[in-house]
């Protein structure tokens, strides 16, 4: 029987079938979470995604054990780190705060332990552990804040990295702490991402340190700001 073009333009090639993510505890893979998020099988970046990273080494796994939800943390969502996209110069880059990724920055040119800009397919690519990508939801970014975000990301370009942050998110019962109150001369990742997006009125105003990779997710998802999390790695 032939098919019409209608029929064939609704056929799924095989290599684009999604994959259902599995559950995930120290690098096996255990029964199957029926809210898994789906893989995508080629990734497109644009001005304001937000790249969450879950990684292997006990750095990330502390941040994520001490920051994430009970449900995270069954669904294998190890949250341990996060970055947002800007647009500069005509590319997309993926800004962080981090001291764990060897890529020179973009902007300077420098090997930095602290704020930078790379390649998000780069630094995604070469990254060991899982990856999320979180796309904007009910706000569109115009012209005048997709400028608003790059020209705060670059401003803080190269700023130190906080390690007293790693500290405070290992321990939710300090990140409230005074001795951890904002402080822009050492920026978290996900300090720096919270920041970026007070500047473009996507996160009320308040104390950016108290967020934690994962608690900066729950907040923006469950506002409504950002679409839950799709895997892409």
């Amino acid at each position: 029987m032939r098919l019409t073009e209608a029929q064939r333009g609704r056929i799924i090639p095989r290599s684009h079938s999604p994959r259902v993510e599995p559950a995930f505890t120290d690098g096996h893979q255990q029964i199957l979470a029926p809210s898994a998020a789906v893989m995508s099988p080629i990734t497109e970046y644009n001005p304001g995604d937000m790249v969450v990273f879950a990684g292997r080494c006990w750095t990330s796994r502390l941040i994520a054990l001490g920051s994430c939800t009970p449900i995270q943390l069954l669904r294998g969502w190890f949250d341990s780190h996060i970055g947002i996209c800007a647009e500069y110069q005509g590319k997309t880059l993926l800004f962080e705060s981090t001291t764990l990724s060897g890529l020179p920055c973009a902007i300077t040119g420098d090997r930095i332990h602290g704020t930078k800009a790379v390649d998000p397919a780069e630094r995604v690519g070469g990254y060991d552990g899982k990856v999320w990508i979180l796309r904007p939801d009910k706000f569109k970014l115009g012209i005048e804040q997709s400028e608003k975000l790059t020209d705060f990301l670059v401003s803080m370009v190269p700023t130190p990295y906080e390690d007293m942050s790693t500290l405070a998110v290992s321990a939710t019962r300090f990140r409230n702490h005074w001795l951890f109150r904002e402080n822009t001369n050492k920026l978290f990742c996900s300090e720096y991402a919270a920041l970026a997006l007070e500047r473009i009125n996507w996160l009320p105003p308040g104390n950016a340190s108290i967020y934690s990779p994962s608690k900066l997710v729950r907040r923006v998802v469950y506002q409504g700001t950002y679409h839950r999390r799709e895997r892409i790695k």
